[in-house]
């Protein structure tokens, strides 16, 4: 009744939740119309206004969990997902301007990780 009188009365939009279907638009929690989250209190506390379109929690627990074994075994991220490669020019230009601004390690990772790793490329600064 109340949403009902209120948007009758504005003259602009009205967006409810859990007002009932007289307000102009409405807004669920996407946790609870997904059935998110698998908290024992959430569970117990879905609201009574929430119709639940599918049950996702299970799914993306899994899938959360299989990506955590991935990236410990370090299976993940293997070459497929490691697509990106810096042209050979750009890695040169990288490791001199590393060795210049004193990050002798992470020019040195650089070297160890680049496709393009020459002999010019030396720690002797003269690149």
């Amino acid at each position: 009744v109340v949403s009902a009188a209120t948007t009758r009365e504005l003259s602009i939009p009205t967006i409810g939740i859990g007002s009932g279907a007289s307000c102009s638009g409405q807004v669920l929690v996407f946790h609870d119309l997904l059935g998110f989250l698998q908290h024992p209190h959430h569970a117990a506390v879905v609201p009574k206004f929430c119709k639940r379109y599918a049950n996702v929690s299970d799914t993306i627990q899994t899938a959360l969990a299989e990506y955590v074994a991935d990236v410990r075994s370090e299976a993940f991220p293997s070459e497929q997902y490691s697509p990106y490669r810096i042209p050979e020019e750009e890695l040169h230009a990288l490791r001199k301007t590393l060795r210049g601004s004193g990050y002798l390690n992470a020019a040195d990772e650089c070297m160890q990780g680049g496709s393009a790793a020459t002999d010019s490329d030396s720690d002797d600064g003269s690149n």
